[in-house]
């Protein structure tokens, strides 16, 4: 998966707040349970939006919220489910 911050404009480019975000989620956590937050800001002012870009068996186990940055699971969690999805 990819965290894609998307802005109207980028004089000056989104920062994460943290250089890395990790979370391990259990194979029984609750649908629609917030595993952890990605934040950004941008020194223009301009407003950040966050999207999952990423292998599509991972985009239907995970959401992002594109205003808030929560990251949240969608579907269950099974052993056939890949071990680790990195974010960039």
């Amino acid at each position: 998966m990819t965290v894609l911050i998307t802005v109207q404009r980028n004089v000056n480019g989104p920062q994460f707040t943290q250089t890395l975000y990790d979370a391990r989620v259990a194979e029984n956590y609750p649908i629609g349970a917030k595993i952890i937050t990605i934040s950004a800001t941008d020194n223009d002012g301009d407003e950040v939006r966050y999207k999952l870009i990423g292998p599509e068996e991972a985009l239907n186990f995970f959401y992002i919220n594109p205003l808030m940055g929560d990251i949240s699971v969608t579907n269950p969690l099974t052993d056939s489910t890949e071990k680790q999805y990195k974010v960039i």
